[in-house]
């Protein structure tokens, strides 16, 4: 109602506003249709229009029939100043540098170009990995099992032939063998796997074909076990982390099937494996579960460009 009547006593007085004292008179706000908004005095007024003086000292000469509001100042309410809020400083986002496998089994992922890591899993089987060129890894380790007649090796060489738009193909091979009493054991056992990987680091599926290579294989059944697993994460720096294993007829590398299940922990140095295996045939009337857990020290050996 005040910008009415202010709007109507203004447009309708040119005589008052001819003969207005400008240092006197009060500072006005006038908003046009266009939106375009002017703080300043009114110098005068004419039967189609005002003249206005700006802030700045500026006289300019604004149609009556483009106002669409026109106030004076000591009628507006007053602003309250506006109270920022605090702004909470974000939370560090680490990258799993270990998308790389599952529990025990490789993912397609690469292992990035001049990193590695220092792992035990179950604390008594130690190894570590290399990553090249965003294609090639090798890992490998010898346990440490106390107070054992042999200890057991291990190795393990993977190629991804394919990286691109979330889809990852590869290829490897798994040794591993035992010796002790100052005796090498013809033990061998060979694993030749082809494995695909489905998404990013975050959120990902796996699949792999593991061939049963060993030499004393050639009775068995040369049908591929298979293994499944997925990676998803959870919130910060964590994720869910499954494992399966489905073996085929008569194979000697793998007779039950075996469930991994459990969660990862991580930022840019470490990470943390925590979960439970399952096998098929464990009839252990206690706790249905063994328990799993890994530790890892994440490490770049070959110095990046920025």
């Amino acid at each position: 109602m005040k910008s009415f009547l202010a709007l109507v006593f203004l447009l309708t007085s040119s005589i008052l506003f001819a003969q207005i004292d400008t240092l006197k008179s009060p500072m006005m706000k006038v908003i046009l249709k266009d939106s375009t908004v002017y703080y300043g005095r009114i110098l005068s007024t004419e039967e189609n229009k005002l003249i206005f003086t700006t802030k700045s000292g500026v006289e300019i000469s604004i149609p009556k029939e483009s106002i669409l509001e026109l106030y004076r100042m000591q009628d507006l309410p007053k602003e309250k100043p506006k109270v920022e809020k605090a702004v909470q400083p974000d939370e560090p986002q680490y990258k799993d540098r270990n998308a790389n496998r599952l529990f025990l089994f490789s993912t397609a992922i690469p292992l990035s170009n001049g990193e590695g890591y220092l792992s035990t899993n179950e604390l008594f089987f130690p190894f570590v990995a290399f990553g090249f060129a965003n294609i090639f890894s090798i890992c490998g380790g010898i346990s440490i099992l106390p107070s054992a007649e042999s200890q057991i090796y291990y190795f393990s060489p993977k190629v991804t032939f394919f990286n691109k738009n979330n889809l990852s193909l590869g290829a490897g091979i798994f040794l591993m063998n035992n010796f002790g009493n100052n005796s090498y054991r013809n033990d061998l056992k060979s694993l030749a796997y082809f494995v695909g990987t489905l998404g990013d680091s975050l959120y990902n599926f796996t699949a792999s074909l593991n061939f049963d290579i060993s030499s004393d294989n050639k009775s068995k059944s040369t049908l591929p076990f298979l293994m499944i697993g997925v990676q998803a994460h959870i919130k910060k720096a964590s994720k869910f982390i499954g494992e399966f294993w489905i073996p085929s007829s008569n194979s000697s590398f793998l007779d039950i099937p075996i469930f991994f299940f459990g969660f990862r922990f991580y930022n840019n140095t470490f990470s943390g494996d925590v979960g439970f295996i399952r096998p098929a045939a464990y009839s252990n009337r206690g706790f249905p579960f063994i328990p799993w857990i890994s530790l890892t020290y994440n490490f770049t050996f070959i110095k990046k460009d920025i």
